[in-house]
């Protein structure tokens, strides 16, 4: 089973921004970030796709993780 989800980003600064997502916990064999970094212009938005595969050999039940991410100048 796969499933998407997105997150945009904008920058309100007035110099580019470099964003890099990284998944952590039982989740960071599943979850896929799309770009996994990316350059954000002052004043642009742009997107983070993360695509979830579940295999089917996974048992069923609640997993846990947490997607952090990272932003610093670009």
């Amino acid at each position: 089973s796969e499933g998407e989800r997105k997150i945009d980003i904008s920058n309100n600064y007035n110099f580019p921004i470099k964003v890099t997502a990284r998944i952590e916990g039982q989740y960071a064999t599943i979850i896929t970030p799309d770009p996994q970094t990316l350059i954000v212009q002052p004043s642009e938005n742009s997107t983070i796709s993360f695509t979830i595969s579940l295999p089917e050999e996974i048992p069923l039940g609640t997993y846990n993780g947490t997607v952090y991410f990272y932003v610093k100048r670009g």
